[in-house]
């Protein structure tokens, strides 16, 4: 079972009402009927980084330091 978010923040912007992970949020699009169109895509590190940082990212994409995710639901 997913974490559901906590809404009783004092925060203007309220989007940030819950820390996650881009594999807790592959997991709850795919959960709730989604498709994963594009997860964590790599094409903008390929320019001036060297051959081991895009190995790393290939092989560890979720520690990328930016959620890249685009799902459509079903």
């Amino acid at each position: 079972m997913y974490r559901k978010p906590n809404f009783e923040y004092n925060f203007p912007d309220n989007d940030v009402a819950w820390y996650l992970n881009p594999v807790d949020l592959k997991n709850f699009l795919k959960s709730n009927n989604c498709e994963m169109v594009c997860y964590q895509n790599l094409n903008h590190i390929k320019n001036g980084k060297s051959e081991l940082i895009l190995f790393i990212a290939k092989i560890f994409p979720e520690v990328m330091g930016i959620t890249r995710i685009i799902a459509k639901k079903l």
